[in-house]
């Protein structure tokens, strides 16, 4: 098992009890997915989701690489920021938008379906307060149906020696998508509507917002509850990029003035204190 997975484990235990002071709502391992954990900001109408995407040993260190992805509530301003096709898988049924319910003896996790009879699941995340949120999440098994790309508004670095080290956390101003063909769909009487222009602009989500608010958390509540004090070592600013998707359905990439990718490294542990 990963370092990381450990970490997230660790501090979901020890939040169960202070969930509504660390200003968490809920938060859920993800079954069958080693190192995926959704969680419910009471700060925000959607979920953040961490999902581990690679682990690599370097140095005597290891490195836990991390997507961090928001599910926007269909009715929170966020929504319209997301591209077309996010927009349709998130109204889909795909996803499951029913009222998070927590039974006295579930058979199964009411946060993500899992099965509490496995003993890697984590079952101390159900909050016991009456908070009524919808779950805003894919569904267990059609989380296949997503792509890698959808609805990631950032990543982290997790580098471990014994303990937690450093935290290298990326992500833009912006999100930036353009397609060349436009978007079309037809309406209720089967006319075509068009959606985006060609050329237009699909995605343009405010990335680094949304991150931000999620690692004000994870910081002062999630990893302080580990007594994990963290410190902005370094903030760099460099020349973001917009995507263009092109009929050919071949992808570029190219620098745009007014998209900043920043890069926030943090130092953690004694280092920090």
């Amino acid at each position: 098992m990963s370092k990381i997975c450990g970490l997230l484990s660790n501090g979901a235990l020890l939040l169960h009890n202070e969930k509504a002071l660390s200003g968490l709502d809920y938060l859920s391992r993800v079954d069958g997915e080693e190192g995926t954990w959704y969680y419910w900001l009471s700060s925000v109408c959607g979920v953040y989701e961490l999902k581990l995407k690679e682990v690599c040993n370097l140095d005597n260190c290891e490195i836990c690489k991390v997507d961090i992805r928001y599910y926007p509530d269909i009715d929170e301003d966020a929504f319209e920021q997301f591209s077309f096709k996010e927009q349709f898988i998130r109204v889909s049924s795909i996803f499951d938008d029913s009222e998070i319910i927590v039974p006295k003896n579930p058979d199964v996790c009411p946060c993500c379906g899992g099965s509490i009879q496995d003993k890697k699941h984590v079952h101390h995340h159900c909050c016991t307060q009456n908070i009524v949120r919808k779950k805003g999440i894919p569904k267990l098994m059609l989380r296949k149906h997503l792509s890698s790309e959808t609805f990631i508004i950032g990543n982290i670095d997790f580098v471990f020696k014994e303990n937690l080290d450093k935290m290298k956390v990326v992500s833009q101003n912006i999100y930036k998508e353009y397609i060349e063909e436009g978007i079309l769909v037809s309406d209720n009487d089967g006319k075509l509507v068009e959606v985006v222009p060609p050329g237009g602009l699909d995605r343009e989500v405010l990335g680094l917002d949304l991150v931000d608010k999620f690692m004000k958390f994870f910081i002062s509540k999630f990893l302080n509850a580990m007594s994990i004090n963290c410190t902005l070592r370094e903030k760099r600013v460099l020349p973001g990029e917009s995507k263009y998707f092109f009929g050919n359905k071949q992808l570029k990439s190219e620098s745009d003035e007014n998209v900043k990718l920043l890069i926030m490294t943090y130092i953690c542990g004694k280092e920090a204190e």
